[in-house]
């Protein structure tokens, strides 16, 4: 059940039978009561006094597979950002229990039910969530078992304050996989400018809320598969070679002299070694971590350590014993194939050109301290035969680099041993953990070669074809509808399977959606690595709700051709009040229909062979009110304003998200997001170390809080590709978001003469999906912004034509009426 060896001993959650750790037939449907008294028990046998989960998994990511949404299943709240902190108290456990609980507890002694009652815990559960999520928590959280603590609102304690003000001198246990190493220490460091006693962050080895979850879907061991050279524009033996020359000079990390590399974070590892996997839904990523040695003379080795999923913790750490020091030799890089089964010829062969070994994903604590003395030994030998370089001199101590962001307290503390053990072996060594804002890798990933660009300008031309297809195409279904908002009765019959065949072209129904989507990418694949797709489908035969048009809409960018392989993250499809809910998220039997007459807010992406996209639109069928346009217009005055924004290479997000808020701050408007995110080549849709955000909080915040700085302050450089996304809700009835891709260009020289050597930049706007018309008050807009607007609207057209009059008539049809030029 859990990634841990070992299991817990308490009472089952699902009858609260003692000493039984799940009954024979356990209940999957715990109460948000019954699942608090199960992880209270267990706090108890560990001897903490509180207990917190994040949403990260082991590696820091955002979104994590369904086996480690440990955060969702205790609390019942979806969405990707939050920490819940549960904590024990006196005698209200007992309260949680129906009359039948009560009675079974009963059973085995007056003197247990004593014991239990002595032990029982008070209300105390929190959950602290960002502003995109209030109202999605809101109503998700069980009121009566959860608190909901508004992050960065006024008078809401951030979580490691609420912690050093209510639990000073208490146990607060934590999984030391998942949380991670920064987060820890500036937390202690908080803490000890307090007055008064520190809480202590404990350690607690096994995940406990593994230990209570009946039917925990099993941990994902998915293909890998290599990422094209054409596509990735450089090879993997090329990446480790510049990530080397980095941890020797410094560059890009500013500490020089380290000999080895820590790599936590999927996508970098994914980047780094040109290729590609599937745990996690939507993020075309593996579990893995890395180890990347570098040495005086330029050379090196790196170590992929994989197949969590393939392997429980035991079995792996005792395939890699049995393997003996062989295995640290210097024979063949990728061990036996019955060891690494799962992974293909194709890769085996990427990876031994590359010269990476293959370890079992459970053996690096093991294995770190027998890497780190070679690599130790061998800069030792090269510092004694008189090499120069960088950080191999004698008496020059050999760095082990980890990245505070990525790095979990365990992957530290096995990083701290391994370093301690190296340096009693060899004395005379000095040996030292580096910990560092950003990665080499980190740094070199997001500023994308020529190859990412282009491959990702293609991506997001095919796209956005889809997108205006599939809004085409729900415009002319809803003007044909008989009764706006309700879905024809045949689509109704054929979201149930129970509408009869036909020659008529359809969409697939939502049930078969995705079945059909995947078969569809396959054969795109199999075919051709970048295949032209095929026609683009209907909306006939879906129901006009939003689950089944944000399923549908899979169906149009399959047809795109490209390689698709699905979404880049879960489609909000929100209509009417759920558009004011900024990660919405539509599900079976509680969605709304979508009309002409409310706003209706689509943001979407897709992962391609050649790249990753996201887009929102945010679009009104109907006529909308004078207030909608105007917060419409506002929204896409910020918006227009970052996108034609020039700036001198190095400007940080903080500075330019000010410049998309402008216009909205000047009607009043505020949004409680960030403007823009990093976006990964063919990799995870939200891509670090920079981000283009900070306004929407007081300046003190940001300035206590070093991971907003570090994200916010991180340069803007040529190369990266980011959303320009503002928007403005209204909750409870209507929101406005408006996304799209650009792509940070270096200006012709010229500009810079007054801003010394800093080049100047400016963005390339890479998504082509028109505007929505009716939303937009021309008379609001300046001369420069309707130009921009018009010009921007016939790029669209010219840059969609060829393929959508082949692929979709009528939808071009529809997009030259969309971008037909305004006037004032």
């Amino acid at each position: 059940m859990s990634d841990v060896p070992g299991a817990f001993a308490l009472n089952c959650p699902c009858c609260f039978r003692p000493g039984t750790p799940l009954c024979e037939s356990p209940s999957l449907s715990l109460t948000p009561a019954q699942k608090l008294t199960a992880i209270r028990g267990l706090l108890r046998q560990k001897g903490v006094d509180a207990y917190l989960v994040p949403s990260e998994d082991a590696h820091g990511s955002e979104y994590v597979s369904e086996c480690d949404m440990r955060r969702s299943y205790l609390t019942g709240f979806t969405g990707s950002a939050g920490t819940a902190l549960v904590k024990l108290g006196i005698f209200t456990d007992l309260l949680t229990l129906s009359p039948f609980q009560c009675w079974v507890s009963l059973l085995p002694s007056w003197r247990h039910v004593w014991l239990r009652a002595s032990k029982v815990t008070a209300t105390g559960a929190w959950l602290w969530t960002d502003s995109r999520y209030f109202l999605q928590a809101a109503a998700q959280l069980n009121s009566d078992s959860w608190t909901l603590m508004r992050s960065f609102e006024p008078g809401v304690p951030a979580v490691q304050d609420f912690i050093g003000s209510s639990l000073g001198g208490k146990k607060v246990g934590v999984d030391p996989a998942v949380f991670d190493q920064a987060k820890a220490e500036d937390w202690r460091a908080t803490w000890k400018t307090k007055a008064g006693p520190m809480p202590e962050l404990v350690g607690v080895d096994g995940h406990l809320v593994d230990a209570m979850w009946p039917g925990r879907p099993p941990i994902p061991c998915n293909p890998i598969e290599v990422h094209p050279l054409e596509l990735s524009g450089e090879s993997a033996a090329a990446k480790l070679a510049r990530v080397r020359e980095a941890l020797r000079s410094g560059k890009s990390t500013g500490s020089a002299g380290c000999g080895a590399l820590v790599v936590s974070a999927l996508d970098q590892i994914a980047w780094l070694l040109n290729l590609r996997g599937a745990d996690i839904e939507c993020n075309p990523v593996f579990f893995a971590y890395a180890v990347v040695t570098s040495l005086p003379d330029g050379g090196g080795k790196c170590f992929l350590f994989v197949g969590r999923g393939a392997l429980d913790a035991s079995q792996a750490a005792a395939g890699e014993a049995a393997a003996g020091e062989a295995a640290a030799g210097e024979g063949g890089a990728v061990p036996p194939k019955s060891r690494f089964g799962f992974i293909s010829a194709e890769v085996r062969s990427a990876l031994e050109e590359a010269k990476v070994e293959l370890k079992p994903y459970a053996a690096l604590a093991q294995d770190l301290p027998r890497i780190l003395a070679a690599a130790s030994a061998a800069a030792s030998a090269a510092a004694s035969a008189g090499s120069s370089a960088a950080g191999s001199g004698p008496g020059t101590a050999f760095g082990v680099m980890v990245e505070r962001s990525s790095c979990s307290m365990a992957v530290a503390q096995a990083a701290r041993q391994a370093t301690a053990k190296v340096a009693a072996t060899d004395p005379s060594g000095q040996v030292e953990l580096v910990y560092v804002p950003v990665s080499p890798i980190s740094a070199f990933k997001a500023r994308k070669n020529a190859c990412e660009v282009a491959a990702m300008r293609a991506a997001c031309l095919r796209d956005s074809a889809a997108v205006v297809a599939f809004l085409a195409c729900l415009d002319q279904r809803l003007a044909d509808s008989p009764e706006s908002g309700q879905a024809a009765e045949p689509a109704k019959k054929q979201a149930a399977g129970q509408a009869g065949g036909g020659d008529t072209p359809r969409q697939a129904a939502p049930s078969d959606q995705a079945a059909a989507t995947a078969d569809q990418a396959d054969q795109v694949s199999a075919s051709s690595r970048l295949a032209p797709g095929s026609n683009f489908p209907s909306l006939e035969r879906v129901a006009l709700e939003e689950l089944a048009l944000a399923e549908a809409l899979k169906g149009f960018r399959a047809a795109a051709g490209g390689g698709y392989k699905g979404d880049s993250f879960e489609t909000i499809s929100a209509a009417g009040p759920n558009s004011a809910v900024i990660h919405y998220k539509p599900e079976a039997g509680k969605d709304r229909p979508v009309t002409k007459e409310e706003m209706y807010l689509l943001d979407t992406g897709g992962q391609y062979l050649d790249g990753t996209t996201d887009v929102t639109r945010t679009v009104h069928f109907g006529t909308p009110s004078a207030e909608q346009r105007r917060c419409f217009t506002r929204v896409l005055q910020g918006h227009a304003a970052l996108a034609r924004q020039k700036f001198p290479s190095g400007t940080c997000g903080l500075a330019l998200d000010a410049i998309a808020r402008a216009p909205l701050w000047q009607d009043g408007l505020v949004y409680g997001h960030g403007t823009g995110h990093g976006i990964g080549a063919s990799l995870n849709v939200h891509e670090g170390p920079f981000g283009l955000g900070g306004n929407s909080v007081a300046g003190d915040v940001v300035r206590s809080n070093p991971r907003m700085l570090a994200y916010y302050l991180e340069p803007i450089e040529a190369g990266m590709v980011l959303s320009d996304e503002p928007g403005f809700y209204l909750d409870g009835q209507w929101g406005i978001r408006i996304e799209s891709d650009l792509v940070a260009t270096e200006l012709p020289p010229g500009l810079e003469k007054f801003s010394g050597s800093r080049p100047f930049l400016e963005f390339e706007y890479l998504t082509k999906v028109p505007m929505c018309r009716a939303l937009v008050d021309s008379s609001l807009l300046s001369p420069g912004e309707l130009a921009w607007l018009n010009s921007y609207h016939a790029t669209v057209l010219e840059s969609l034509t060829p393929f959508l009059s082949e692929k979709d008539p009528p939808a071009l049809a529809w997009l030259k009426a969309a971008t037909a030029p305004m006037q004032p």
